[in-house]
């Protein structure tokens, strides 16, 4: 149920409550997915949007150098 995940701003916008649980239910890998949200606004008109969400995993792998500006800085230690 969406409203498990978000809550409805006074401006009409929907506010993710929490991410962790949101994104967990995506897990499923890599992956496209369009959410269709309805609702009725208080002089009966019906207001529908469609979000496109994309789950993906990045990994970043490098190794720290020092700046050509400062090329005898001390990297070590560093994270």
């Amino acid at each position: 149920m969406v409203t498990d995940f978000f809550t409805l701003q006074s401006n009409g916008t929907l506010l993710l409550n929490n991410p962790t649980p949101f994104a967990i239910s995506f897990s499923s890998g890599p992956a496209k997915f369009f959410s269709l949200f309805t609702g009725d606004d208080s002089n009966g008109g019906v207001n529908d949007g469609t979000v496109e969400f994309f789950v993906s995993a990045y990994k970043i792998s490098g190794n720290l150098a020092a700046p050509p500006s400062n090329s005898a800085l001390n990297k070590a230690g560093s994270p």
